[in-house]
């Protein structure tokens, strides 16, 4: 803080620290992601006993089921957290690896729930959360690699920007660890 009491202007050297605001905002995601996750987990568990054979697939499977909508909140919450100042200009922001990804998995999460409301019903939510994470997984490493190879890549090395890349992280390790349940 300086001694007007504002906020030090946000530039290559500096960035916003967390604040209360950040934290109730994390806190709801995780709320609403865990909540979800219940629903999901809940419909991925089959009523009956598990064959020896496939206890490992059900495990990985219902496990993926509870991430994908704690990951999802936590997505959708991101923007909001990205956008508070102090932060840099939008034009730096925009190219940092955590609002891509983020933004990315968003626009995603949307086609594929206007999709899914769209489609024939009895849907799940294990079942969205099956088909739609390898589509978010791919389209995060996209937007990764044109940032990357395009020269743009510009993580801020503060907390906020951070949290983003590992959302991002998330969304591409997910479908690798679902497509390891066929495998093993």
């Amino acid at each position: 803080m300086t001694d007007s009491g504002t906020a030090p202007p946000v530039d290559g050297n500096t960035w916003r620290h967390m604040h209360f605001l950040d934290a109730m905002i994390v806190m709801a995601a995780i709320a609403v992601g865990l909540a979800l996750a219940r629903v999901a987990f809940s419909g991925c568990y089959p009523r009956r006993p598990i064959p020896a054979g496939f206890q490992r697939f059900y495990a990985i499977e219902c496990g993926h089921a509870a991430a994908f909508p704690c990951v999802a909140s936590l997505t959708i919450a991101f923007p909001l957290l990205r956008v508070r100042r102090p932060r840099p200009p939008l034009a730096r922001v925009m190219r940092q690896p955590g609002i891509i990804a983020c933004c990315t998995s968003v626009v995603q999460l949307g086609a594929g729930g206007v999709a899914v409301a769209s489609s024939v019903g009895g849907t799940s939510l294990s079942n969205f959360t099956f088909v739609l994470s390898p589509i978010i997984g791919l389209s995060v490493a996209g937007a990764w690699a044109v940032l990357w190879l395009n020269g743009w890549w510009r993580p801020e090395p503060g907390w906020v920007d951070a949290m983003g890349r590992a959302l991002g992280a998330c969304w591409i390790i997910m479908p690798l660890v679902l497509f390891s349940a066929f495998l093993l």
